[in-house]
């Protein structure tokens, strides 16, 4: 991928959370602070999306926050082609030592349809968390994330054909 093939991506990204940032202003404005809370959390896991080229896969740099742990997950994905209009949200539990424990299951899925594609997409999100782990952790963010649910979201995107200058 180019870099401008790159900055595309990210910025397409970038226009679809700031319009469900937009459209869920008045969903806040009647939440207490515990909802506030998790859907700020929730939105969280989407901007990492756009940044987890920050991380190669597999770094052996630990991380000590949210987002750096979702950045190394995402620095392992690589989807399908085609993949506009589709989005997985996996749910799993890390281990202290970065491990998952148990299975990494969808939790929802869009659009719900049964096709190749969306299944390749599926996969694509599921092999990008088994490729990441262990997911190296500093000790205090060990002790705090371990066996926490975790729900990273995938979303497709449009790619733009490469462009030569």
């Amino acid at each position: 991928m180019t870099l401008i093939g790159g900055w595309a991506r990210l910025i397409a990204f970038r226009q679809r959370i700031m319009d469900l940032i937009k459209r869920s202003f008045l969903f806040f404005c009647g939440l207490k602070l515990p909802g506030i809370v998790a859907l700020a959390t929730l939105y969280a896991g989407f901007l990492t999306q756009a940044l987890g080229q920050s991380r190669v896969c597999n770094d052996p740099a630990p991380v000590s926050n949210l987002k750096e742990m979702f950045d190394a997950i995402y620095a392992c994905w690589v989807p399908p082609e085609d993949t506009e209009g589709l989005v997985v949200t996996l749910q799993f539990i890390l281990h202290k030592d970065g491990q998952i424990r148990g299975k990494v299951v969808v939790t929802a899925a869009r659009p719900q349809e049964d096709s190749p594609r969306r299944q390749a997409f599926i996969d694509s999100a599921i092999d990008a968390v088994k490729r990441a782990a262990p997911v190296p952790f500093t000790e205090e963010f060990a002790s705090r994330i371990a066996g926490r649910p975790l729900g990273p979201r995938f979303i497709g995107t449009k790619i733009i054909p490469e462009t030569k200058l």
